[in-house]
């Protein structure tokens, strides 16, 4: 956050990427590990895990820690109202198929948009991190998007160098 307390676009980016970052540790902590529940949701195809939901535990935890008015939309959890107009829009685990499988790839995406007239969603900024490449794709409004290789000894934490 800014010196005079207010966020700026790039304390939300850095924010998103942090916890996008995060998130994707922990699903590299699993590899291997057949979940221990699987659902599915929509159709057969759209399965959901315990790595899912936990991932999204910690997305949420880590974005009302640092702002808690705002309001998200979770993929596993549904919507939580806020205060602020921001909305956090999270997938906790893309491509969980994949992950299930031990197969690549799979990703964990956050972005904030703003609210427009309390219906439309207008992005912000957004970042979708690949842990098992230790790729981030980052873009902020007014930017052009930034792909960041993290560091080898990043392990699919910490922040991109």
């Amino acid at each position: 956050m800014s010196g005079n307390g207010q966020w700026t676009i790039e304390d939300l980016l850095t924010l998103a990427s942090d916890t996008a970052i995060e998130a994707g540790g922990l699903l590299l902590e699993r590899p291997g590990k057949a979940p221990d529940r699987i659902g599915t949701k929509a159709g057969a195809g759209d399965i959901v895990t315990d790595a899912d939901r936990d991932s999204e535990s910690l997305i949420i935890q880590r974005l009302l820690a640092a702002r808690a008015e705002d309001g998200i939309i979770a993929k596993e959890r549904g919507a939580f109202t806020g205060s602020t107009g921001l909305n956090w829009v999270i997938d906790p685990l893309d491509g969980s198929a994949n992950y299930v499988r031990g197969a690549t790839p799979f990703a964990v995406s956050v972005a904030a948009c703003d609210a427009i007239e309390g219906r439309s969603l207008s992005p912000l900024v957004g970042a979708v991190f690949d842990p098992a490449q230790r790729e981030i794709f980052r873009a902020a409004l007014d930017t052009s998007g930034v792909h960041q290789l993290l560091h080898p000894s990043a392990k699919g934490t910490g922040s991109a160098a």
